[in-house]
């Protein structure tokens, strides 16, 4: 059985490749020399396409190295152009550092001159507008250039922003304003603009603003002008009421409408 097996397993190899049992060992022997020289002849050929796979490799490579060392060399000569320009600047960087210092300086000083000089006057203008009780008076410090505030109360300094109401920190910011304003003197233009600085006000704080502006105005340190913009019709009407004795040194207008050239105002009475 084995032996039948094995001659009917040579007879169907012999008809896959077109041989019958009458094939001589000739032809067999011819056949094994052409299918070597195919397999030698495949595997010369695979190896020069190993071959050219490395050489296409080698040379991608080399493309690749040569793209990377251009753009080093347009990298350094990019860093010796910016260092060229470091140099050159770096005079001015040390001239505007010592700028910078003597502006500091300069500043830090002028803070603290404002705020021994004038941050009693905001204490007594924020007390004016609107006092609040169970708190000390507001004391303002400065800390190299910068304006510090703090409030007592029970022996504790505080700060206002952790205790006050908007219309309280509104308040003391306007006491600030209205303090810096009354008493810059490095420019002659002594004009005082607001926009809306009653919100949250009531009529007696409202009052009292405009009492305070009334004094300011007139204050013996030189006449202000003031100039207040606003959309609360109650605030105009307490000014109209307020500054009536004034006369012509107090004037109101009226916004309209946007015309074709420009605002259209109106000016009302007193």
């Amino acid at each position: 059985m084995g032996h039948q097996a094995r001659i009917q397993s040579i007879l169907s190899a012999l008809a896959a490749v077109k041989f019958d049992s009458a094939v001589s060992q000739e032809q067999l022997r011819q056949q094994v020399e052409i299918a070597a020289g195919r397999e030698a002849s495949a595997l010369g050929l695979r190896d020069r396409v190993a071959e050219l796979e490395v050489a296409v490799d080698t040379a991608a490579t080399s493309a690749a190295f040569e793209n990377i060392r251009q753009r080093i060399l347009a990298n350094e000569a990019v860093i010796q152009e910016a260092t060229a320009r470091a140099q050159n600047v770096q005079p001015w960087v040390g001239y505007f550092t010592e700028v910078k210092k003597l502006l500091s300086t300069q500043q830090a000083y002028a803070t603290e001159h404002f705020i021994s000089e004038y941050g009693p006057r905001t204490a007594v203008i924020q007390q004016r507008l609107r006092p609040v009780y169970g708190f000390g008076e507001v004391e303002v410090t400065s800390k190299d250039s910068a304006i510090d505030i703090r409030i007592h109360r029970k022996g504790e300094t505080l700060r206002p922003t952790d205790f006050f109401s908007q219309s309280q920190v509104q308040t003391l910011v306007l006491g600030l304003f209205l303090t810096a304003c009354s008493s810059q003197t490095w420019s002659g233009f002594s004009s005082i603009m607001m926009d809306d600085p009653v919100t949250h006000f009531d009529d007696l704080n409202t009052y009292a603003l405009l009492d305070l502006i009334l004094g300011l105005q007139s204050s013996p340190e030189g006449e202000r002008q003031f100039v207040i913009s606003t959309c609360d019709e109650k605030l105009l009407q307490l000014a109209r009421h307020k500054f009536r004795h004034m006369g012509a040194a107090a004037r109101f207008y009226r916004f309209q409408a946007i015309g074709a050239e420009g605002p259209l105002v109106s000016e009302i009475s007193a």
